[in-house]
Formats: structure tokens, sequence, C-alpha cells
């Protein structure tokens, strides 16, 4: 999806859940995302900076029973929601008309999320 009609959508996205306006600053693909595109989100939302991840399906899938990111959003959201160390979750959508996949942002959060870098 080209990135500049990508941001375009998840500004409009973005401020259809909150009511307030939104600017997206940068967007920069991060690495590690086999299984789903993953995106740091630089954005200002009601004159607030912040940064989130984007996490989108890809075309295909690696795994035929992987988690939605409905799913992933909920699981998060519990864990959220009991102190878990977490990103908070903040929006989800299923429809992919939106972004072209089901999606979730999140907080980002700084660290490491490549797996073998994580066990190491």
């Amino acid at each position: 999806m080209n990135p500049d009609y990508l941001r375009s959508q998840l500004q409009a996205f973005i401020h259809q859940q909150t009511g307030e306006p939104v600017t997206i600053e940068e967007m920069l693909p991060l690495a590690g995302g086999a299984s789903r595109d993953s995106w740091q989100i630089t954005l200002t939302l009601a004159g607030d900076a912040q940064r989130l991840v984007l996490r989108r399906d890809l075309a295909s899938s690696m795994y035929a029973d992987a988690l939605t990111r409905a799913d992933e959003f909920a699981l998060l959201q519990v864990a959220y929601d009991h102190a878990v160390r977490v990103p908070r979750p903040r929006w989800h959508s299923p429809d992919p008309a939106v972004l072209g996949a089901p999606f979730l942002l999140m907080d980002y959060v700084d660290g490491i999320s490549i797996g073998r870098q994580v066990v190491q």
C-alpha cells in the first residue's frame, strides 16, 4: 500500500475514533515483522506528540490459526487492565476497507521485538 495513502487513511481513522485533530508526522517500518506489517507512527493528536505502533495483517498468513488483530487487541487490553507491562492498546479495526487489512494501534514502547534478540 502506498505510504501516503496509508498515512491519509490512518489520520482519518484516528480522527474518527477521537474527534480530535491528528497529524501523522512520520511513519517508519519496523524490523522483525515477518508475520505482520509493523510501523512506528509519530503523530500529533489534539496538540500532544505521541508514538504508536501499527500492526497490520499481511496479504498472506504464515500461520493458519494465528490470532486476529481483534484477538491481539483484546488480549493486550486485558493484560493492560490488570497492570501487566504491555503497550497500551489504542484502537483496532477488523475492516480491511480502512487500511487494506485488519489492524491495531498501540502505544510505542522502547525495546526490541526481534525474537532471536529477545531470547539472547
